[in-house]
């Protein structure tokens, strides 16, 4: 072999070596791109998440205040229904305790 390939070969080889080099410097760039890409997709999606709980959790707050003073609406009327019927009965039941007291 001459001098000439022998050079020839060493030069190509070097030059496939740098190639190698970049490929491998290149490819560690586009892999941190890609992680750091990555990473603030998921922050992007964990603040997301964060804000639709938030919102979501004050719609559930407001919902069941409203339904607890709709049932406390209720009860109240409830309440006052019974305690009527229970007056009314009270003025029957007094009524009837005298009577038999008076009658004896």
């Amino acid at each position: 072999m001459s001098f000439e390939a022998i050079t020839s070969i060493a030069s190509a080889e070097e030059k496939a070596k740098q190639s190698l080099e970049k490929a491998q410097e290149k490819a560690r760039e586009l892999i941190a791109e890609a992680q750091a890409d990555g990473k603030a997709s998921v922050e992007k999606a964990v603040e997301k998440a964060e804000k639709e709980l938030v919102a979501l959790k004050a719609e559930s707050e407001n919902a069941s205040d409203k339904k607890v003073k709709e049932y406390a609406g209720e009860i109240g009327v409830q309440i006052q229904q019974l305690r009527s019927t229970a007056e009314a009965r009270l003025d029957k039941a007094a009524t009837l305790v005298v009577e038999r007291i008076v009658n004896g």
